[in-house]
């Protein structure tokens, strides 16, 4: 599980995975972009308290209106994602990130996809993100014990 932070108007993921990925909004707000089977793109908008599944194998970026906690994970259990080149190009360009080239560690590219193995280049991630949750986690107990009388 994540638990992430992230500030108004950045965004996350231009990805899919192989398994549900399950979203819980703590606070703040979130637009939620979804590829369709017709090809267009769904929109949809959660805020505080909100639990999202996003399907298998479905596209999707996350664009974060206002400052948002939220908490993910995927079922069944075990971390994989493909990058969706058109959703994660969109990502790169507003965050100014370059596009990845080939020959990167964990990365090979295919047909629109950059596939992302946890042995390769998401190690470092994987610490991260176990940082980040223990980090979350804190603040969010804090948070929440302040907010008592």
């Amino acid at each position: 599980m994540n638990i992430l932070y992230t500030r108004a108007g950045y965004l996350r993921s231009g990805d899919l995975h192989p398994n549900d990925q399950l979203d819980f909004v703590f606070s703040g707000k979130v637009r939620i972009w979804t590829l369709q089977s017709d090809g267009t793109t769904k929109i949809t908008t959660h805020g505080p308290h909100d639990f999202i599944r996003i399907p298998r194998a479905v596209p999707h970026v996350f664009e974060f209106v206002e400052d948002t906690v939220l908490a993910e994970w995927w079922e069944p259990q075990g971390f994989q994602a493909w990058f969706y080149r058109p959703y994660r190009d969109i990502v790169n360009a507003r965050m100014g990130v370059e596009r990845s080239g080939e020959g990167v560690s964990g990365r090979r590219r295919k047909k629109g996809f950059e596939i992302l193995y946890p042995d390769g280049g998401w190690r470092v991630m994987y610490g991260l993100a176990f940082g980040a949750s223990a980090l979350g986690l804190a603040v969010g107990f804090v948070v929440g014990r302040s907010g008592r009388r």
